[in-house]
């Protein structure tokens, strides 16, 4: 998926999730209900696209890279024999054609290796006799590599078809981003106006959520150390969780916590410790591509 494209996903996810936060008000305009259920849907065929998409490319590419390992460890033995036969005969003809190193083969061009193969499966096949009595390379040897120089010769043609598929579904993630766009700022935008005056929290947090940064270069940041109010003691396992993004952060054995890549905002703030009271920080301002350090201090319940 293309940055672009990402960093809009980012933001349709945050929007959902303000959404679901205010579900009860929601529910209740049901223009902004349509809104709420036409941006989910598009943001799981988002997901989708570009699930396939991924697999599409690394799949081919796992496969092809199996194929051809598979390849190259039945064909080596046959070129090597090929190739003490002839220096064992004189026959300089045969050993110029079969005179390469495994890793050579290895390194071989996908378009170049198939027909190289082919070559030695033939040459093999023309000496399978000797090959059978003097090296242990029998017939059927011989056609396990054939089969497999097969797999690895169509898996190749397969590389095209799982290109063309992941250029398909990454062209539907662009028109989903775009489609996603425009269902908030025809509609949502819009519908969400009239609540800056009957829900000014709701209001904001939205407006909050339809930010878009991007989340490669510009880091909203919020870290810090958590210990207990009373002993000073470093706190490990608290959960930070910022209410409204999906977003939190872990403390470490040393007390530090971290959380990263989210849109600037005014965020309630939640940690939670078992043994500890629950701690809620509210209206704490993070500017957008800032770090802010909050420390935190909990009491044992």
């Amino acid at each position: 998926m293309k940055t672009k494209d990402e960093n809009r996903l980012t933001m349709f996810d945050a929007v959902k999730s303000i959404f679901t936060a205010y579900i009860s008000i929601v529910n209740s305009i049901l223009a902004l209900k349509a809104v709420d259920a036409a941006l989910f849907a598009t943001i799981l065929a988002i997901h989708a696209a570009d699930s396939l998409a991924t697999s599409a490319g690394q799949g081919t590419a796992t496969n092809k890279k199996l194929l051809k390992q598979t390849a190259v460890d039945l064909m080596y033995p046959i070129v090597a024999s090929l190739f003490a036969f002839a220096v064992k005969t004189g026959d300089v003809i045969l050993e110029a054609k079969t005179k390469i190193a495994e890793s050579t083969l290895k390194a071989t061009a996908d378009e170049l290796l198939p027909d190289l193969m082919s070559n030695y499966i033939a040459l093999a096949t023309a000496n399978v006799a000797i090959l059978t009595s003097d090296y242990g390379i029998n017939a059927a040897y011989i056609t396990a590599a054939t089969s497999a120089v097969s797999a690895y010769e169509t898996s190749i043609g397969a590389g095209s078809t799982g290109r063309a598929t992941q250029k398909t579904q990454n062209g539907n993630i662009v028109t989903l981003t775009k489609s996603g766009s425009a269902l908030l700022k025809k509609q949502g935008d819009k519908i969400m106006r009239a609540q800056k005056s009957l829900n000014p929290d709701f209001y904001q947090t939205y407006l909050n959520a339809r930010i878009i940064i991007d989340l490669g270069t510009r880091h909203t940041t919020i870290k810090g150390i958590v210990t207990d109010s009373v002993t000073g003691a470093l706190l490990y396992a608290a959960v930070i969780s910022l209410l409204g993004t999906g977003k939190s952060g872990l403390s470490e054995v040393n007390g530090t916590y971290i959380i990263q890549k989210f849109k600037g905002g005014v965020y309630n703030i939640t940690v939670t410790l078992p043994g500890y009271q629950t701690l809620i920080i509210p209206n704490v301002e993070i500017k957008l591509g800032k770090s802010l350090e909050l420390n935190i201090q909990l009491t044992k319940a």
